[in-house]
């Protein structure tokens, strides 16, 4: 053999025994190297995966350390990092974010910014956001290992956790934080509020530490996508077009903007509604590739916390009720990132399953984010969803029970039952029992003298409570709770929606397993409890107990250093606090202060309001308790002395405040200045003004009506004087009218601010009625009615104008709804009385009979004026006009006589029931008012129950009359009165003349026979006369001889009422006639 082959194979004078061992020792090296990255990648997504859960409200700190060890062990560059994540999230974990954010990274995170180091991708941030996002950008990208940026945006997003949470605390759950930590990146605290600023509205003054928000949004949003939009680029506020989508067809394909989401593409929700988002898309940010990278790793978890902030950001803004279109595509789109991630960690498992628990619980937080934003139906859906994913299955029953202790009968009460159905095989006894937590919120007990249960008692249940199927966790218990929110949400203000509501409460008290979950039912149930007249006192001391857990200080519900002590720390009080609906701190005061208010405890609330600088509130407080002093030193020690010297020093409600504890002019200058210096856009400050030109126009009304007496009573007076009362009496009239003027001018502008203001609807009416302005008038009340259906007085107001524009059929509609509210409202039952009458082609006897006899009732009891004697006869001649009856009272007219007169009979009551109920008005008449005395009233009921057909009646009605008559002194001296009884003589004659019915006891002749002519001389004695009429005539004629002779001693040759004396002579005459007739041969 030569040399080379001992020194092996040679080709073209290549070793190739050599190269074959070098290409398979490199080949085995990038096999090592390649199987070393995916256990790399694989412990870093396990290190990922198990911070999430963590992070999310499940942790396991023992899968935790063994995770990080692994990482630890693993070597190389990525094990540096295991100790910092150990750390960062165990503090997380324990409540101790002060270590979070004493970190070496995030201490140089939010160190000063440096003027010049803004880059072109971040100038419009301002400079602190973009320092800070420049910062997280360069240490997420340092790194060439694509893992180890990874890592760092674990440890970038756990300083935005810490900062996030240790604002949390500060403004939402309590304890105390103590001093923030120092924020140098931001100049002064306004710089902190600025940053946070967004579609033109700033937040809330009253939170605190508000730099570890802005700290925390900055973080958090880099973290979850590095290219997105900053909140300080505003949507541009553009018309959306209303362009139909077809069913089917992609957003993207007409020109419509995807929302992006986690890498998938979603529509936004004007899409989603068939109408395209045609606005422009605001450029996304840039950032660096491995940055990028970096976040997608964490995306779930780092889109998850992003939107909690974004939530957070949204509920810290001023606006109340307006959301922040801004920050709302940021929301739904961090939200959507993070279900997509987790629905697919829970893709194929089993619902109830951990990962499944973290999709119900990022679907929950979406559809409370929806309520927040006040966004497509506040969240319904995405209840539903987290409720499947949960495992939670929910039903609505009944049971009997009691409420009040001393209850004997039990009612139907409303029960939820809720299980997750994982115990379903298992006795209802054997169901683990909840341990109950060492700290919670205090609980205020049902007073001993309250008559309501501390809960409710059902049938069957041992010692009244109900029995409790499944404990539940504390995911579920914020379900229920966000079950309990869709109820008031889909439902009106009432009580059936508070009794809904009562039993999701009930169910989540039952459990004692987390404290955030434990003090929103708590605070549930005292917002229910309010809407009670019998727990309004429990309700505002379970508020003042919820407001005294954030202090560490003792108060009425923490009565000992020891309830402080034990109290529930920050990692127990955080722990769900994004699963439910917990108001920030000022918001609970201010909650509290105005229950407090609403109470009558203003001490209290004042120190409340102004403990939150809330002056305007103070003030109020301040006037209803009538301490101007007070009010005024509070001011001046605000605003200065000067304050109306001042453009734009106090609020327009402020001015208006101080405007209450001032008597004119010094009110009227106030309230000017209220409505000036709001540029005459606060409804408040005319509303005060056009009132006090109500009041000086009722001062100068009082003026002129005291001129008027002046002249009605010294008639004696020199003319010069008479002359200048009259010109003050007209002058007066005319500053009355001025001001009325005025009045409705401002009380109109006030209306077109605040349209719904039902008070000043009113007054306007009442203005536009002392104008004369009918219709004016009419449209003010009926806007009252609207809105309050329940206004008696609107509704006398419109029935009354109805009445002065000759429209009596829609004043008796008005009146009808108006006595039916205001029943003892005598002058709204005249007004009917009237419109009945005046109603045509007929008027309405029903409606005037049942208002005269009201009148009636009320007059008895002191209230009003009664019927008087013109009003009674129109509606009697209402009632036989109705009935088809004449109230002529002579033979041939006259309704037959009735077997039965009797008002209760069949024979009325059934063939005259109109008749029959102006009957028992004239007989309530005549027995329980004064109108028995006068004649005029038993002339009508003659009249009356002669064309009834009562013909006894009538008689005893006709003697009355001339009786009253002839009982009056001096009659016989008076012309007018010797009439009267004369015509009341001839009628009185008149109907004895008619006939009476038979007795039906009584045999009837065989042919009946007709009456002798009556005797010469007689005027109206025709017809029959009964042998029952005997003795009645005689009463007559010896009444009758007594006025004639008594009417002839004053009488004379030409003397005044002879006439009457011969007409009186005559009805002598034809009674004595008919007394001949009726007496025995």
């Amino acid at each position: 053999m030569s040399d080379t082959e001992d020194d092996g194979e040679m080709l073209f004078g290549v070793n190739m025994t050599g190269l074959a061992d070098a290409l398979a020792s490199a080949a085995k090296e990038d096999e090592e190297d390649e199987k070393a990255q995916d256990l790399a990648k694989q412990i870093c997504a396990s290190v990922c995966a198990v911070i999430t859960e963590a992070l999310l409200g499940i942790p396991d700190e023992g899968t935790l350390n063994a995770t990080l060890d692994k990482l630890g062990e693993s070597g190389g560059a990525l094990a540096a990092y295991a100790e910092p994540l150990r750390a960062a999230v165990t503090s997380v974990l324990r409540g101790e974010y002060g270590a979070v954010l004493g970190s070496e990274w995030a201490s140089s995170l939010v160190a000063a910014a440096d003027p010049a180091g803004d880059t072109t991708e971040t100038a419009n941030l301002p400079r602190p956001l973009a320092s800070m996002r420049d910062r997280s950008l360069a240490y997420m990208a340092a790194p060439s290992d694509e893992l180890a940026c990874s890592l760092r945006a674990l440890e970038v997003l756990l300083v935005g956790v810490g900062a996030l949470n240790w604002f949390l605390q500060a403004n939402y759950t309590g304890p105390e934080t103590g001093e923030c930590p120092p924020l140098p990146v931001f100049q002064d605290p306004g710089e902190a509020l600025q940053s946070l600023a967004v579609d033109g509205e700033l937040p809330h003054a009253g939170s605190t530490d508000v730099g570890l928000l802005a700290v925390a949004r900055a973080v958090l949003a880099t973290v979850a996508d590095p290219t997105f939009p900053a909140w300080s680029s505003p949507i541009a506020d553009q018309p959306i077009g209303e362009v139909e989508r077809e069913e089917g067809q992609d957003a993207r394909a007409t020109g419509g903007g995807p929302v992006q989401s986690g890498g998938a593409t979603k529509t936004s929700e004007y899409a989603s509604r068939g109408v395209l988002d045609t606005r422009p898309e605001r450029p996304r940010l840039k950032a660096p590739l491995k940055a990028i990278r970096a976040s997608i790793l964490v995306r779930g978890l780092g889109a998850a916390w992003s939107a909690r902030a974004v939530v957070t950001h949204q509920r810290l803004l001023i606006a109340g009720d307006e959301s922040s279109p801004t920050l709302w595509a940021e929301a739904e789109a961090n939200f959507g990132a993070a279900t997509a991630a987790l629905a697919a960690q829970a893709a194929g498992v089993e619902t109830g399953d951990r990962a499944s628990r973290l999709a119900s619980a990022a679907w929950l937080e979406f559809g409370l984010a929806k309520f927040h934003f006040t966004k497509g139906d506040l969240g319904k859906a995405n209840f539903n969803t987290a409720k499947h994913l949960a495992g939670l299955v929910v039903e609505m029953t009944g049971a009997l029970g009691k409420r009040t202790k001393f209850q004997q009968t039990s009612h139907a009460q409303m029960v939820l039952k809720a299980s997750t159905g994982k115990a379903a095989d298992q006795p209802a006894a054997e169901a683990p029992e909840a341990a109950p937590a060492p700290s919670l919120p205090h609980v205020e007990k049902q007073a001993e003298d309250s008559i309501l249960l501390e809960r409710m008692a059902l049938d069957g249940e041992k010692g009244g409570s109900a029995k409790v199927d499944e404990v539940l966790g504390p995911l579920e218990l914020g379900v229920l709770l966000a079950l309990c929110l869709d109820v008031k949400n889909s439902n009106p203000v009432h009580g059936l929606t508070t009794e809904e509501m009562r039993p999701y409460v009930e169910r989540v008290l039952m459990h004692h397993n987390n404290w955030t979950i434990y003090s929103t039912g708590l605070l549930q149930r005292a917002w229910l409890d309010f809407e009670s007249y019998y727990s309004k006192d429990r309700a505002t001391l379970q508020l003042q107990a919820l407001v005294d857990q954030h202090a560490s200080t003792l108060t009425l519900t923490q009565m000992s250093f020891d309830a402080v002590k034990n109290s529930a720390p920050a990692r127990e009080r955080l722990k769900f606090v994004h699963a439910v609906v917990y108001p920030p701190r000022w918001e609970l005061k201010k909650d509290l202060a105005s229950r407090y208010m609403e109470l009558g405890v203003l001490v209290s609330a004042s120190q409340l309001y102004e403990e939150l600088e809330l002056w305007d509130d103070a003030l109020d407080c301040y006037a209803r308790m009538g301490k101007k002093t007070e009010a005024l030193s509070l001011v001046t020690a605000k605003l200065g002395g000067d304050y109306l010297d001042k453009p734009g020093a106090a609020s327009p409600r402020m001015l208006c405040a101080l405007g209450n504890l001032h008597a004119p002019p010094e009110s009227t200058t106030h309230y000017e200045a209220a409505w000036t210096s709001s540029g005459r856009r606060f409804a408040k400050a005319a509303r005060c003004l056009g009132r006090e030109a109500v009041d000086l126009a009722d001062a100068c009304a009082a003026q002129a009506a005291k001129e008027r007496s002046k002249l009605s009573e010294e008639t004696n007076r020199p003319a010069e004087e008479r002359t200048r009362d009259a010109a003050a009496e007209a002058a007066h009239l005319a500053n009355s009218r001025r001001e009325l003027e005025r009045a409705e001018d401002l009380l109109g502008k006030a209306l077109q601010l605040q349209p719904g203001h039902t008070s000043d609807w009113f007054v306007l009416g009442t203005v536009r009625m002392r104008l004369e302005k009918w219709q004016p008038a009419l449209t003010a009340f009926s806007s009252v009615v609207a809105h309050m259906p329940d206004s008696g007085d609107a509704w006398g107001n419109v029935g009354a104008i109805h009445l002065r524009l000759k429209r009596p059929d829609l004043a008796l509609a008005a009146l009808a709804e108006g006595t039916k509210c205001s029943r003892e409202s005598w002058r709204m039952w005249e007004n009917r009385l009237l419109a009945a009458l005046q109603v045509r082609p007929k008027p309405s006897a029903g409606d005037a009979i049942l208002s005269a006899s009201t009148l009636i009732d009320l007059h008895a009891r002191g209230v009003g004026r009664g019927v008087d004697t013109p009003l009674l006869a129109a509606v009697t001649s209402a009632a036989l006009a109705q009935e088809g009856l004449s109230t002529a009272d002579t033979a041939d007219a006259v309704a037959p006589p009735l077997k039965d007169e009797s008002l209760e009979g069949d024979e009325l009551r059934l063939s005259r029931p109109v008749g029959r109920r102006a009957g028992l008005l004239l007989d309530k008449v005549t027995a329980t008012t004064k109108r028995a005395t006068e004649p005029k009233t038993w002339e009508i009921f003659a009249i009356f129950n002669l064309a009834l057909g009562r013909r006894r009646a009538a008689r005893e009605a006709r003697m009355k009359h001339v009786r009253l008559l002839q009982s009056q002194t001096g009659w016989e001296k008076r012309a007018e009165s010797i009439q009267a009884l004369a015509d009341a003589a001839a009628d009185l004659v008149a109907v004895h003349a008619l006939p009476l019915h038979t007795d039906p006891k009584a045999p009837e002749p065989a042919t009946p026979q007709p009456p002798p002519p009556p005797p010469a001389g007689s005027s109206s004695a025709e017809g029959s006369v009964s042998k029952e009429n005997q003795q009645q005539l005689s009463v007559v004629a010896m009444l009758l001889r007594g006025c004639v002779k008594k009417s002839e001693a004053y009488g004379g040759a030409g003397s005044s009422g002879d006439g009457a004396r011969l007409k009186l002579k005559g009805a002598l005459t034809d009674a004595e006639a008919l007394l001949a007739k009726a007496s025995p041969p």
